[in-house]
Parts: structure tokens; sequence; C-alpha cells
């Protein structure tokens, strides 16, 4: 018989999980950003500015972004001015993630175009620390839930 397997304190498990929940974290930050590419997909344009909306005009209208708008899917004029098709919680949760970069910005009063070129990057990146919280997360709480390693 050979020796017994020497256990693990509980603590040092659990900083080794969760150091390599971050590097996971991390790994999927850089994987998702490391294109370099924006989301090209036109139906979240109101969405990605719907935050901004919220931060600079504390409405949920778009009509700011009226004119660079003009022809974009998933928009529609209401009595409330232009707004997005779209549900409004994902665009409202994610007004605290771009707050600092927003009030840093708003000082040298960019344009529209300026704010669109903003939102489109903000949007990547928003996503991005979503995936990677997610990616961090997963495996912590499969372990939580009993499954083990080995």
């Amino acid at each position: 018989m050979g020796k017994p397997r020497r256990r693990q304190p509980r603590s040092q498990g659990r900083r080794s999980s969760a150091g390599a929940a971050w590097a996971l974290g991390l790994l999927a930050f850089a994987v998702y950003c490391g294109n370099g590419r924006r989301i090209a997909t036109n139906d979240s344009l109101g969405t990605s500015l719907l935050p901004l909306a919220v931060l600079l005009d504390r409405s949920l209208s778009l009509d700011r972004f009226g004119e660079q708008l003009a022809g974009a899917t998933g928009l529609y004029p209401s009595r409330f001015g232009l707004v997005s098709s779209y549900p409004i919680a994902t665009g409202v949760l994610l007004a605290p993630f771009y707050a600092l970069p927003v009030a840093e910005r708003a000082g040298s009063h960019p344009t529209a175009d300026e704010w669109l070129n903003f939102a489109a990057t903000a949007e990547k990146v928003a996503a991005a620390a979503i995936t990677a919280c997610a990616a961090a997360l997963f495996p912590l709480l499969v372990r939580r839930l009993g499954a083990s390693a080995g």
C-alpha cells in the first residue's frame, strides 16, 4: 500500500481555485477583445447607445443621435422620441459601467458621431467583461455544486 495522499488545507484550495478563475477570466477577456473588431450587428446599436442617453440626457430617448441613426434597424420613433425596439434592461444596467468614461469625455463636448464611435467600443468592452466574469465564475460554481476535478 502506498502512502495516503495528503489533503490540501481547505483555504489553500480555495485560493488556488480563485486564482485559476481570475486567470480564466482574464484569458477570456483577452480572447474576446483580441481581434480588435467591434460588434458588427446594427441591431444592437440602440442598446449600445442607451447608457449614453441615460447618462447624458437622463432619458431613454436616442434623439441626440437621430441623424446618425437614420435607417438603422431596431429603432423606431415614439411619442417619447427615438427609442430602441429591444428591452431597455441591458442598456440601463450597463450605464454604471459607462459612467466614468462618459464623464471624462463629456467635458470635451463630443459630437454625436464621436459618441457613436465610443459606444461601439464600449459595447465590445462591456460584453467582454461580462463574458469574462461568466467564464471565471462558472468553474467555481460547478465546484461549489459538488463536481470534483478527478
